[in-house]
């Protein structure tokens, strides 16, 4: 019950920051924005037609792209949320709460992804009445979230145990953003590259949404795709551990 009343907290705790700083949301708007405006404008994922019979490709980016949002906005929240609490000189507590480092990360995730939800309405906004590109409302697209949030947790647990022990990893932040952005078919990528990243949730994920809204049979892949969420939730916590024991053992937690 402790554990469920420390969850909630932190994530009403979460979103009160990220209200207060808006400057940071804004951006986030403007940036993301200002991504997709390229793409449509370059005409960026049109051989996606042709990949779902002849779906509207700009539907089936726009999908793509608002996934790799909420995997970016996860990426960004896990890898610098321990930094975070140190700057506001609350590591210690963070660290030695009763209740398990892990739940606290996944509080943190999933107000960044309520907060991300309303850059998605804006970019829906933008898409509809600029580019005249809607997206078809469907409740399944839910599955493709949820694997995606899932296995974005466990990838985001790699990375806190990283930022956790070697501290300043902006760079590392940008280049995983970066990379989940042109591997994972959110814009297209060739089979042979598809074939080693189909292992990152973000890469199932998007296939999956493609395939809902083409109203293709997607039920085999959803399955694969949990599996692989799965997993990286439990990489993702072994990892963080070992970096975690590291730092105490190494005294990294000292020169925060």
């Amino acid at each position: 019950m402790k554990s469920i009343r420390a969850f909630w907290y932190q994530i009403k705790l979460e979103l009160k920051s990220a209200v207060r700083y808006k400057f940071a949301f804004f951006s986030d708007i403007a940036v993301f924005s200002v991504i997709l405006v390229f793409f449509f404008l370059s005409s960026t994922g049109s051989s996606f037609s042709d990949k779902y019979s002849g779906s509207d490709s700009k539907e089936l980016l726009l999908v793509g792209y608002m996934m790799w949002t909420f995997a970016s906005a996860a990426i960004s929240t896990m890898a610098t949320g321990l930094n975070t609490e140190a700057r506001n000189g609350t590591l210690p507590m963070f660290l030695h709460s009763k209740t398990p480092v892990e739940i606290l990360m996944f509080a943190k995730l999933i107000s960044s992804q309520i907060v991300q939800i309303v850059v998605i309405l804006v970019l829906s906004v933008i898409s509809r009445f600029v580019f005249h590109v809607q997206l078809s409302f469907n409740p399944t697209l839910i599955v493709p979230f949820l694997i995606n949030l899932v296995g974005m947790y466990g990838i985001g647990m790699v990375l806190c145990g990283v930022s956790l022990f070697f501290k300043k990893t902006g760079a590392l932040t940008l280049l995983v953003q970066l990379v989940t952005l042109f591997v994972t078919d959110t814009l297209p990528s060739s089979d042979a590259i598809l074939k080693i990243t189909r292992y990152i949730p973000l890469t199932i994920s998007n296939e999956i949404s493609r395939l809902i809204i083409s109203s293709k049979s997607y039920s085999s892949v959803a399955i694969e795709g949990i599996i692989v969420s799965v997993i990286w939730v439990v990489v993702g916590i072994v990892v963080f551990r070992i970096f975690y024991e590291k730092s105490k053992v190494k005294g990294n937690l000292l020169f925060y």
